[in-house]
């Protein structure tokens, strides 16, 4: 199989360091915002924060795509039907156990990509305009936005699963995923 070949920028490392520590610290606080429905507590202001938090990266990853025209997310794919006939043709290579061989996130892993950002977006807005109109229990806009967030809040861990999944799974078949994505590794290797 030939190794998926990845030059990332130390600040988009960085950028998907943020969008995985606050994603996940968000997600797994979620319980203490819902707590606080009879008034605000440490743990709705500790949610919310890291949420907010994890909006700027999560704009800082789109700002990024929208100015380094090489890291762009439309760049995943060209156009509708080769992307699902490359969905496809993963998922089939999957089936008979053999990994994706794409690069630049193309076919599954770009869908999967464009899943988990757009399911961070959700969050992000949802949880931004609970934040700013005063939470679910102030009117029946903000529950209904409330409800949306909740939404929001099963797919992520789908999201998790298929992302960290690839991840371990191109690992053990020898490829340096996490060592490129490591904001801390000073050189942008090729393997």
């Amino acid at each position: 199989m030939n190794e998926m070949i990845h030059k990332y920028p130390r600040s988009l490392r960085w950028i998907h360091a943020g969008l995985a520590v606050f994603g996940i610290a968000a997600y797994l606080t979620g319980e203490l915002a819902e707590e606080a429905e009879h008034g605000l507590t440490a743990g709705y202001w500790l949610h919310a924060y890291l949420g907010l938090t994890l909006a700027v990266f999560l704009f800082g990853r789109i700002g990024y795509g929208l100015l380094a025209r090489d890291w762009s997310v439309a760049r995943w794919w060209n156009g509708k039907s080769r992307l699902i006939s490359a969905i496809v043709e993963d998922i089939q290579g999957l089936l008979c156990l053999r990994l994706p061989d794409r690069p630049d996130h193309n076919g599954l892993a770009g869908a999967v990509q464009l899943f988990g950002l757009l399911v961070f977006l959700w969050m992000s807005l949802t949880g931004g305009i609970l934040f700013y109109t005063g939470g679910p229990e102030v009117s029946g806009f903000a529950h209904a936005v409330g409800e949306a967030h909740e939404v929001g809040e099963s797919l992520i861990p789908l999201f998790l699963i298929l992302h960290i999944g690839a991840v371990i799974l191109h690992t053990l078949a020898g490829h340096a995923i996490l060592r490129r994505m490591n904001p801390f590794n000073k050189q942008i290797t090729t393997d």
